[in-house]
């Protein structure tokens, strides 16, 4: 809104002093004051009528600037939608990655909390992982992909846990004695805003200094009273002890 309030009033005095150029121009204008006002009407269409133009130079002028102003306003008017009709994502990751076995397998962890108030539908998750190989007296960086066991899920309410089994086929298998061969992961959601059915994106991006190793996350989730669950958001990054096998 600022920019655009800036740029409405450059362009009238831009267009003021334009008008001064033919002091005959606008009839009813005496000063530069006066023309400047002229110009905020013609720009915005208003037009009170206390000020004409009268020579050719002064009507071309309000042609162009009435333009730019009936254009201005469509411009503006876009941008203003594009900002305010796009839905936020919303959705916390959790600031650590807990590697823990599960079913008696490491796998790694990475949890996911939905802050809106409706849910997100058709939610597809996806990781990509540049780690850092040996190649000789040399070493070489790789961005490859991970597999969830879990990549879509059709309705995301409250809480959901990513996990990516590293077993001997992982990518991630050497992190578990090098945690440095993991020069970040990057993990990427969009879905399906349940109320406006429009997109929903967000990404979190992760270094090995956020591995926790043998620990897990812990419960999140409260029955209230009256039998609703609740979900505390303050403990997305809880974390307790769990068995780890390397």
């Amino acid at each position: 809104m600022a920019l655009a309030f800036a740029a409405y009033s450059g362009a009238c005095l831009f267009f003021a002093g334009l008008f001064s150029l033919d002091p005959n121009g606008v009839r009813g204008a005496s000063s530069l004051m006066d023309r400047l006002w002229f110009s905020v009407q013609t720009l915005s269409t208003i037009g009170y009528g206390g000020m004409t133009p009268v020579t050719p130079w002064a009507n071309l002028l309000v042609t162009l600037e009435s333009f730019i102003g009936l254009a201005g306003v469509a411009v503006v008017t876009a941008i203003l939608y594009a900002k305010f009709s796009l839905p936020e994502a919303r959705v916390a990751f959790s600031s650590v990655m807990a590697v823990h076995d599960r079913q008696g397998v490491p796998t790694l962890h990475i949890r996911m909390l939905n802050e809106r108030t409706t849910p997100i539908l058709d939610v597809t998750l996806h990781i990509g992982v540049l780690l850092e190989e040996p190649n000789g007296d040399e070493s070489f960086r790789r961005l490859v992909d991970v597999e969830l066991v879990r990549q879509h899920v059709p309705v995301f309410v409250m809480a959901f846990t990513a996990m990516h089994v590293i077993d001997e086929n992982s990518p991630l298998h050497a992190i578990l004695n090098d945690p440095d061969r993991m020069n970040f992961l990057m993990m990427t959601m969009h879905g399906v805003d349940d109320r406006t059915l429009q997109p929903v994106f967000s990404r979190a991006l992760f270094h090995h200094e956020q591995l926790a190793f043998g620990k897990g996350f812990g419960d999140m989730v409260d029955m209230a009273a009256d039998g609703v669950m609740e979900v505390d958001a303050t403990r997305l990054d809880d974390l307790v002890p769990r068995t780890l096998t390397s």
